[in-house]
């Protein structure tokens, strides 16, 4: 159905421009809340801007869309990355600023009563930190554990699953015995020596602790990156992910 959908909304693109619009109105509205989540404008500011959105697509984006689209990804993901750039724009034009997630905001989320605002703007920064680990091609076991390990959470026997088999069983026993409780005396160069032979027994190779010390640190880097975006929608250091990966824990994996 979604393949139909897309082939429709193709020809609707190229012949149907306004028809296209019109069944997009939902990619718009959810955009521009996710904008206003951000703090880039005020709540009163949405059916303007909503318009505003639309008269930019019919005026200019549209014909943009319809020479520079290759087919190479849905349609609908395309106008979504265009409608967001589309209110990064307006927003630039009137000066405004964002609100930042950061360390300080997610700490205040974690100790108190969040406004509403803040409570959707984080929410969506969980989804985000789902959406990129989902999108990890390979690895991605490996990055949940590791990432647990960095924000030193107790893991789950879900966890480690996949590392449970008769050449790891000693390794894994071990592993078990620490990990699944409370490890926050294990300084990182202990805890990476323990889980480092786990990782090698199902890879087959040899990993030295400051190898997967500086492969964790490769790793989290790559998220902060990713999460702050450019232009940047977030202030993400290694603290604040720290935090960020309990929250997506908390909700997905409860």
């Amino acid at each position: 159905m979604l393949r139909e959908d897309h082939r429709e909304e193709v020809d609707w693109l190229h012949h149907q421009p306004e028809k296209l619009l019109v069944r997009y109105q939902f990619i718009i509205g959810h955009v521009v809340s996710a904008c206003i989540a951000r703090g880039y404008f005020q709540h009163h500011d949405r059916e303007d801007l909503v318009q505003q959105v639309n008269l930019e697509l019919l005026e200019k984006k549209l014909a943009r869309m319809r020479d520079q689209f290759n087919n190479t990804v849905l349609l609908r993901t395309y106008f979504t990355k265009i409608v967001w750039n589309t209110c990064l724009e307006i927003a630039r034009a009137k000066g405004r600023q964002p609100r930042l997630v950061d360390a300080e905001l997610l700490l205040e989320f974690r100790s108190d009563m969040p406004g509403a605002s803040d409570e959707t703007l984080i929410r969506d920064e969980v989804r985000r930190f789902e959406g990129i680990l989902r999108s990890m091609p390979t690895g991605r076991h490996k990055a949940v554990v590791c990432l647990k390990l960095f924000a030193r959470i107790p893991l789950r026997h879900e966890d480690l699953q996949w590392y449970d088999t008769p050449r790891t069983r000693n390794i894994f026993d071990a592993i078990s015995k620490t990990l699944l409780q409370p490890y926050d005396h294990l300084s990182d160069k202990d805890l990476y020596a323990l889980v480092a032979p786990l990782f090698d027994a199902v890879e087959n190779k040899t990993t030295d602790t400051d190898s997967l010390r500086k492969w964790v640190g490769s790793l989290t880097d790559q998220f902060i990156r990713l999460l702050n975006g450019e232009p940047p929608s977030a202030a993400h250091n290694k603290s604040s992910l720290k935090v960020l990966i309990g929250l997506y824990c908390d909700q997905f994996q409860s």
